[in-house]
């Protein structure tokens, strides 16, 4: 959409204001550690695009959209911290960002770009995810046990089991039919974008 601060996702049926402190909405007046949510919407950084993950999906093995040893054009690390700082507010900050719920969405959504790129590089590039760990150390070492899932390491992160046995994800819309009435068809990207909030308020849409 031509301006991403008037995404309905900001709206009061939504995620609620996207300006200073959320005191409306489904989460209006959290508490959070730090105080109630804040944001600040497009105030720096930029949301996913499709030039983004058509980049991503130009590489094979994992070392090459990890840090530390991705180029910047290629790094999912890199690019999934630009859509923090813009929310903006407790989603900038690596101490706070779970504080708001915009971060539960946002990560659902690099996991999903991950979930392609990892049938990308067994389908497309013949490597098989379970084997294409990048070298680390420390907290990212292979064979380090996972938090909060006893009995897993960091490499069970790739095989391919989570997504056999446990969820699935759906493709992401796509043009013409974008199958929501809170998503309409960008035709000169060819992409499905949010309606303004200004229209659903205004023919309240169900």
């Amino acid at each position: 959409m031509e301006n991403p601060e008037n995404t309905i996702l900001f709206s009061p049926g939504f995620l609620e204001n996207g300006g200073r402190q959320v005191i409306s909405g489904p989460f209006a007046n959290w508490v959070t550690p730090i105080g109630p949510i804040t944001r600040n919407i497009s105030g720096e950084g930029m949301l996913f695009n499709k030039e983004h993950i058509r980049m991503i999906m130009t590489r094979c093995r994992a070392r090459d959209i990890t840090r530390p040893t991705a180029l910047d054009e290629f790094n999912l690390d890199l690019i999934h911290g630009a859509p923090h700082r813009w929310v903006g507010g407790q989603m900038s900050g690596l101490n706070t960002a779970a504080h708001d719920p915009v971060f539960f969405l946002h990560h659902a959504f690099v996991d999903y770009i991950w979930e392609m790129f990892r049938n990308h590089h067994f389908f497309n590039c013949a490597v098989k995810p379970s084997l294409n760990y990048p070298e680390a150390t420390g907290q990212h070492a292979p064979e380090r046990p996972m938090d909060g899932l006893p009995g897993y390491v960091n490499n069970d992160g790739y095989q391919s089991f989570w997504t056999q046995n446990w969820y699935r994800y759906e493709r992401a819309p796509t043009c013409p039919d974008c199958g929501s009435p809170y998503l309409t068809c960008d035709p000169v990207r060819d992409v499905c974008v949010p309606v303004e909030r200004t229209i659903v308020q205004t023919d309240n849409r169900k």
